[in-house]
């Protein structure tokens, strides 16, 4: 531990732990309105660094769409990955996604056995239910990506959730284990870290290779916005290529439900 003070913020009273962990400097906080909401403050004054923000609550967390995202106490690893990419183009900063859910898989897989699942875009599952959500908020700078503030929701404990959120789980109920954040963190950083450096260099494209054996949208019956398809494949941007009535196209982004996973049945 390098550091720790109290002060209040947007998110309320919280007290703040830094701590190093190789590339990463770590903030730890009892209480944050949001972690990506804190990452993009830090990155509007111009603090870009490589930095890692974890809250134990979140009280306004969220994800895609703007939804809201639970995160109680203690309850899950909410987190954001705060960092400047190299040369990366706008167009393609959503990109950094689909590294944090091969990573995240891979480390998951690794830490349970069990065979936990890419839903494109940016989730993650099993049995069935959504363990995991991933949500990419960047700055530019011009045509090139200036910073990507990451967020990350993993839920841990089998209490995590309330009963109405019915297609959500954690990975306790889904694998009988416990995970500690700092377990997770220490399979997790090293593998995003190598994949974002092949992202930088070679685009996207090898990244997608890693996710395709682990998809859990590739083959299956799919609604985008409600209108019935079926996932073909994706393409080296992370665009879904779906075959609708009407013929085969690109989805690149919106809301898109899996036959048997959450909301599709």
């Amino acid at each position: 531990m390098v550091k720790s003070n109290c002060r209040p913020s947007a998110g309320g009273i919280f007290r703040k732990k830094v701590m190093q962990l190789d590339a990463w400097k770590i903030l730890r906080f009892d209480t944050l309105d949001s972690t990506n909401t804190e990452a993009k403050r830090r990155a509007r004054a111009g603090d870009v660094a490589r930095t890692l923000i974890i809250a134990r609550q979140q009280t306004a967390g969220r994800g895609r769409m703007d939804r809201k995202w639970v995160s109680p106490m203690d309850a899950g690893l909410w987190m954001t990955q705060l960092f400047a990419p190299e040369n990366v183009r706008a167009r393609d900063a959503s990109g950094a996604v689909f590294i944090s859910a091969a990573a995240l898989s891979q480390a998951l897989r690794e830490l349970t056995g069990a065979e936990v699942m890419v839903k494109w875009p940016n989730d993650l599952v099993l049995g069935g239910t959504k363990l995991c959500g991933m949500l990419a908020e960047c700055g530019f700078d011009g045509d090139l990506c200036a910073w990507i503030a990451l967020g990350s929701g993993l839920n841990l404990r089998e209490d995590a959730l309330p009963p109405e959120l019915k297609f959500a789980s954690s990975i306790q109920r889904q694998t009988g284990r416990l995970l500690s954040p700092e377990e997770i963190l220490a399979a997790y950083l090293p593998a995003f870290d190598a994949l974002e450096h092949i992202w930088e260099a070679e685009g996207l494209g090898p990244v997608i290779e890693r996710i395709r054996p682990m998809s859990a949208t590739l083959g299956r019956e799919v609604r985008v916005n409600g209108e019935p398809a079926r996932a073909l494949d994706m393409d080296g941007d992370g665009a879904l290529i779906c075959e609708f009535a009407d013929g085969v196209r690109r989805v690149l982004a919106g809301d898109v439900s899996v036959r048997g996973i959450t909301d599709y049945v």
